[in-house]
């Protein structure tokens, strides 16, 4: 064992032999967690011993080390029980996103816990749904409001259910899955949902078992519908992965709420026949040994098939599919996917909204059933790349900080490139009033398309203006795109200036593409604003600075 900065390793092995300990005790309280929706870190808090949390708050997570440390930690939270592939993940997620230790745990814990919440009450994160969808449900489940749920597969005359029961009425071609389907499809039409939940649910029995071809010394339902049980087929798919989009959707949010979902309709629990406790919901056993005494409601068939949906998405075909003449998507038709997807996009006008799935089947609708799961996110990869090889950024930071899904079906925003960089100079300096001491009396900001940003700002020193302080970051080329594309908008709208007295006032040099610049001006009272979008709000919501000055639309009235 290395030493991690704790003066001796010894230290680090109690301390991690003590939170093994703790790791038995730790379970009522996530099920508390669940219920009541607490965070993690809280849990953390109450839960561990403060010195054993201070011991491993030393350890510094760097490098190599996170792969070492994380391999003692395993056993601590079941969700991460991937081995060296899924810590290795944890590092390439870290790097990518360049997130502290605290700033992992928080955004990706949070992440799997609000997934198999979802789980645990029937729900397995959807292919047809996107971050707002999946937040929504989370907030629906607490809310005890599983209606706002049904309605994302039932609304707009129930198009993403319809869109489920044709898909896999393509995939069951074997007699005995196809006469199970149909027969459970027809009594779910017929409103007769105890029926359809029994068909259904034998239907989903065979093709679980089939498509994750458990190890034969699994034999019971528990072991099967659990982290252990599915290890080997995300081991596989965990490996043969090399898009971190796709590595985070299979494994943080439809691995935690699919097994969640598989444990709770085959494994009994506290639901067994002897204690004569019926489960309020769908229940394997039950349902198929005529144990069943209340009604099956509608929107638990939308469970089962919305688990089917994405069991045969996520876990494969068998061989049957191709024996039954399905051709497999070539490279050639790859190509002419994101060729003519680009394209699509690319002609869109500026600050259009959509989604690649969206462009993909306007431009090759009959290509689309062709894609593979997993092939979705090199395509959604490539089309972003070709399109920021032409100047056009999409925009997905309206996604940022929220859970993750799909990427194929996340909104986004479409920006032309027009400008290389703008710089806004704020004269905050009143004539008639004087400044607080060390109060900023004038701030420089420059946005570049490249997405880094450059800020300053002065004070007064023995009647000159001196730096004060001094700042690099990036906001990324997404956020910076959008805001340069207002910011041309703004320019090319040729604003008439808003003059006012002993106010401040603000320049604004832009280059645009061509390399030519342009220059206005103003007061410092704000009112900058194009297509209904005030621009003080917009660049202060993407730039995290403090006090950050721009047009001046915060400045309120002052007592003179």
């Amino acid at each position: 064992m290395h030493d991690f900065g704790l003066g001796g390793s010894e230290e680090l092995r109690k301390a991690i032999q003590q939170l093994n300990n703790l790791s038995k005790k730790l379970a009522p309280q996530i099920q508390l967690w669940k219920d009541k929706s607490i965070q993690i870190s809280r849990m953390w808090k109450d839960a561990i011993n403060p010195d054993i949390v201070k011991s491993l708050n030393i350890a510094k997570f760097q490098g190599s080390n996170i792969a070492n440390l994380a391999k003692q930690l395993d056993g601590i939270f079941p969700t991460f029980q991937l081995s060296d592939e899924m810590w290795e993940f944890i590092k390439e997620a870290k790097e990518s996103e360049q997130l502290s230790e605290d700033e992992f745990e928080s955004k990706y814990g949070e992440e799997i816990e609000i997934c198999k919440t979802l789980g645990a009450n029937g729900w397995i994160v959807s292919g047809h749904s996107n971050p707002r969808e999946i937040s929504q449900w989370y907030n629906a489940i607490i809310a005890d409001n599983s209606d706002a749920i049904v309605e994302f597969f039932e609304e707009d005359n129930g198009r993403v259910l319809e869109t489920i029961i044709s898909d896999l009425d393509k995939k069951y071609i074997l007699p005995a899955n196809r006469n199970y389907f149909e027969r459970g499809i027809k009594a779910f039409r017929e409103n007769d949902y105890m029926t359809a939940a029994m068909y259904l649910v034998a239907l989903l029995d065979v093709r679980v078992n089939k498509l994750a071809e458990f190890p034969k010394v699994i034999r019971y339902y528990s072991q099967k519908f659990s982290d252990n049980g599915f290890a080997h087929i995300k081991k596989e798919q965990f490996e043969a992965s090399n898009s971190f989009f796709m590595k985070r959707y299979y494994f943080l949010d439809v691995y935690p709420s699919m097994i969640e979902y598989l444990s709770r309709l085959f494994v009994d629990g506290e639901y067994t026949f002897e204690s004569g406790n019926e489960p309020p919901y769908v229940n394997r056993n039950w349902i198929l040994h005529g144990r069943t005494s209340r009604n099956v409601e509608r929107y638990e068939c939308i469970q089962i098939l919305n688990a089917l949906d994405m069991i045969e998405g996520i876990l494969g075909k068998d061989k049957t599919d191709k024996k039954e003449g399905k051709h497999p998507m070539t490279e050639k038709d790859k190509e002419k996917i994101i060729s003519e997807a680009a394209k699509l996009i690319a002609n869109l006008p500026n600050k259009s909204n959509t989604t690649t799935g969206r462009a993909v089947g306007k431009v090759c609708p009959d290509m689309v059933e062709k894609i593979e799961f997993s092939e979705f996110f090199d395509i959604h990869n490539a089309i972003v790349e070709t399109l920021e090889q032409q100047d056009i950024i999409l925009d997905f930071s309206s996604h940022d900080d929220k859970v993750e899904g799909l990427p194929w079906n996340l909104d986004f925003y479409v920006y032309h490139k027009a400008l290389q960089k703008a710089q806004i100079i704020s004269d905050m300096l009143r004539y008639f009033k004087n400044p607080l001491e060390e109060t900023a009396v004038e701030q420089h900001l420059t946005i570049s398309a490249t997405g880094r940003v450059w800020f300053s700002d002065y004070v007064l020193c023995d009647g000159g203006r001196v730096i004060r302080n001094k700042k690099q970051l990036t906001i990324g080329n997404q956020k910076a795109a959008a805001i340069l594309c207002y910011i041309n908008d703004y320019v090319q709208s040729k604003p008439e200036p808003i003059l006012a007295t002993d106010v401040g006032n603000w320049d604004m040099n832009v280059t645009k593409a061509n390399g030519s610049k342009e220059s206005l001006f103003g007061a410092l009272i704000g009112g900058v604003e194009i297509d209904g979008v005030d621009l003080d709000t917009f660049i202060r919501e993407r730039i995290p600075i403090e006090d950050l000055e721009v047009f001046g639309g915060h400045i309120e009235d002052e007592e003179e």
